[in-house]
């Protein structure tokens, strides 16, 4: 129960310098500290080979110099769900802000009363009534004296929020471009895909063509022009899957984009144009991680941590309120601002815990541990962001040289293709052994589109590991 001490103006000074001077006895008991998260930061990352400052990554999906691409990006920032989800967020944060920085300051209200009411009473002649009215109006005011923090303390658990949201529409606006762009690179793979086996169709059946001619003259045998049919079936097989898995992308884009699910036709940049990339500089430094949204949100949640702690703690100390009323209150409406119709009420109030079982306590420490945990999780979020761009630099390195690898591979199919299908010719092979070769020079081929497609998508790893880059700007 709060104790509720009437006083006048010189005891109410004195109540509030004794209460300053409790707060200055009391101040270091409410005191928490910071844990610091053990981590060992390495100045540059392993697999990146020299030092280089200062590296830039805005708006990296440029890089693939694609008009269409750039559009889209654009498109999935101002469109996409999740993203507008998060900018609400956002705004509800901030509007719980407004709200603990409203406790902090004092409270005014204004009441308006009009009242009238009649009174029996019984006499000897007879019952009697009295009728009387009131009008009234009072302004009171409330405010809580933050001797302890708590009140400072929720507002900056609230900002913690505030910040925690903004990175996390920060981590959500990259993650959803990446995916734009992943999604886009793999419907280009796919047609660059579909052509070759295009183009590995229309060769099979030009080979089809030739050994029926040949076999018109006498020089095949029936069971080589069946081979060779049964190689363009096999091959228009394919088709259909293909078409499928690309239909499925552009689907998937189109959700991405805030559209509904259809297909995207065919645009942008070619194939080769896409792998016009500048060289990963050499020896970024360390300290871009420190853009990383989820690496800024899992810090604002370790400080709002910290606040919520700060405030629990507050908690097992007593509230001082101050609580004050001051109006007029008449009979008549003439007499409501005379000097004898004033009132006014100041008051004090002391609330302190005196037993709640343990509850207080408890929910203190619930804090101290929830503050800890928050303190491990930024931890491992720090190692989880090496993880990602250590093992982006290192499988793209591995990647570019499977791709020489292959590219010397294929050059050495083709020259095979040719020498086979001379000798093929001139009879002395058979058709089994070419259809063999131009099967392994478009599996080459087709090796090669996938191998650089991941090349692609683990440079779109590399900047989504080092935070993005992206430039804040309204979404609309």
């Amino acid at each position: 129960m709060p104790v509720i001490i009437g006083c006048n103006r010189w005891s109410l000074r004195s109540l509030l310098i004794f209460l300053f001077l409790l707060q200055m006895g009391l101040s270091g008991c409410s005191t928490v500290r910071k844990e610091s998260p053990l981590i060992d930061v390495p100045h540059n990352f392993k697999n990146a080979r020299e030092t280089q400052e200062g590296v830039s990554y805005a708006r990296w999906w440029r890089e693939f110099k694609d008009p269409l691409l750039e559009n889209l990006v654009q498109e999935a920032i101002e469109n996409n769900h999740d993203i507008r989800i998060a900018r609400e967020r956002v705004l509800q944060a901030l509007a719980a802000v407004r709200m603990k920085e409203a406790d902090t300051l004092p409270s005014i209200d204004l009441q308006l009363s009009l009242q009238r009411q009649r009174y029996s009473t019984l006499q000897a002649f007879g019952p009697q009534g009295v009728t009387l009215g009131t009008i009234g109006i009072t302004f009171s005011t409330f405010y809580e004296l933050d001797l302890w923090g708590r009140l400072a303390a929720a507002k900056g658990a609230e900002v913690a929020k505030l910040l925690e949201a903004e990175h996390v529409r920060q981590q959500i606006i990259n993650t959803v471009v990446t995916e734009v762009v992943k999604t886009y690179l793999q419907w280009k793979a796919l047609n660059r895909r579909l052509s070759i086996l295009s183009e590995r169709i229309k060769n099979a059946q030009e080979t089809l063509d030739l050994v029926k001619a040949r076999y018109q003259r006498g020089l095949v045998s029936l069971l080589q022009v069946r081979q060779a049919g049964e190689e363009v079936l096999s091959l228009k097989a394919l088709e259909p899957a293909l078409r499928r898995d690309a239909s499925e992308v552009t689907q998937r884009l189109s959700v991405l984009l805030g559209r509904y699910p259809d297909l995207l036709e065919e645009g942008g940049s070619p194939w080769k144009g896409l792998l016009i990339m500048d060289p990963v500089p050499p020896g970024l430094p360390s300290e871009l991680l420190k853009r990383r949204p989820d690496i800024r949100a899992a810090e604002a949640r370790m400080e709002g941590m910290f606040s919520e702690w700060k405030k629990a703690k507050a908690a097992l100390f007593p509230r001082i309120t101050l609580t004050g009323e001051s109006g007029w209150s008449s009979s008549v409406l003439k007499g409501l601002l005379q000097p004898e119709s004033q009132l006014w009420r100041l008051a004090a109030g002391v609330m302190e815990p005196f037993f709640d079982a343990g509850r207080l306590k408890a929910e203190e420490e619930l804090a101290q541990s929830r503050y800890r945990e928050a303190v491990v999780d930024y931890a491992k979020t720090v190692l989880n962001a090496f993880y990602e761009v250590e093992n982006a630099l290192l499988s793209r390195r591995l990647l570019l040289e499977r791709r020489e690898l292959l590219i010397r591979s294929l050059k050495e199919v083709e020259e095979e293709v040719r020498v086979a299908r001379d000798r093929y010719n001139r009879g002395l092979i058979d058709l089994l052994t070419l259809l063999r070769a131009e099967q392994r020079r478009y599996e080459m081929q087709d090796r090669l589109v996938q191998t650089e497609l991941q090349i692609m998508l683990t440079r779109v790893n590399l900047y989504m590991a080092l935070g993005g880059g992206w430039e804040d700007q309204d979404e609309g």
